[in-house]
């Protein structure tokens, strides 16, 4: 009977998994990816999933992306059945989310997006309107929660902030992480759900650099370490984790 129970609780751990609050990984996130200048090391490159829609390179811009999956999440309201209006009258719109802080506590008015039914198919029509309007790529260079890059990652710590990540999705929210080996690598991610398994937490994630799928990110008790999955651009393996866009600095 007992080992019964401990086979049904191992079970439940295995499949259990939580996530934010009606977020699809693939309807509430773009079409198009993100071109990185670098290939981190992987030398088995496939189809470049970074070359957009609209036929023009968008590149460096992990952060822009991530950012614009959050506010069009929290801040944006899709109406599949409104009349489609002009591309002056979308740009406006997605400037108008784009400059909003995801950081932002108060509740706000949703912002309609007309004619469209979510930000999938809204930047498969208009992949080059969203790449104008988003946003640039070196501010994101220049934010202040850039520096801790630059400083000891203590495995301690690491474990506290994977449990953090865990309550942020446990409440409903998303989580923007900035996965970084320095040198070798510094991208950000957008987890949006995770399960526990006996060896740790798997937290699935939204990659700019490859649009349609669902990535995992994973934290291994043993090591008290974060692991990211071999990818394209990357050769996959350990990486230090990052909390971004928490606060309108960080």
């Amino acid at each position: 009977m007992k080992w019964t129970f401990f086979f049904l609780l191992l079970v439940a751990v295995q499949v259990a998994q939580v996530g934010a609050a009606s977020f699809d990984p693939i309807k509430d996130t773009l079409a198009f990816g993100n071109e990185t200048l670098w290939a981190y090391g992987n030398q088995h490159r496939d189809s470049v999933a970074g070359v957009a829609n609209s036929g023009r390179p968008y590149s460096r811009r992990c952060f822009v992306m991530t950012r614009a999956a959050m506010q069009f999440h929290q801040f944006a309201e899709f109406d599949p059945r409104a009349k489609r209006v002009s591309e002056k009258d979308y740009a406006t719109i997605v400037r108008r989310i784009s400059r909003i802080p995801v950081s932002q506590k108060r509740n706000l008015p949703p912002v309609v997006v007309p004619g469209f039914a979510d930000l999938q198919s809204f930047s498969k029509v208009h992949p080059a309107l969203l790449q104008e309007n988003l946003g640039n790529w070196w501010p994101t260079y220049l934010r202040p929660g850039n520096w801790r890059m630059a400083l000891a990652f203590p495995r301690s710590q690491q474990a506290k902030l994977a449990e953090k990540l865990a309550g942020q999705l446990d409440s409903g929210g998303l989580a923007a992480l900035y996965i970084t080996r320095f040198k070798p690598l510094n991208h950000c991610l957008l987890a949006h759900s995770y399960r526990r398994t006996v060896r740790g937490i798997e937290f699935a994630v939204y990659d700019p650099n490859l649009p349609g799928k669902i990535c995992l990110l994973t934290f291994d008790l043993t090591t008290s370490s974060f692991f990211y999955q071999k990818t394209w651009y990357y050769k996959g393996g350990q990486v230090n984790v990052i909390r971004v866009y928490h606060s309108r600095w960080l």
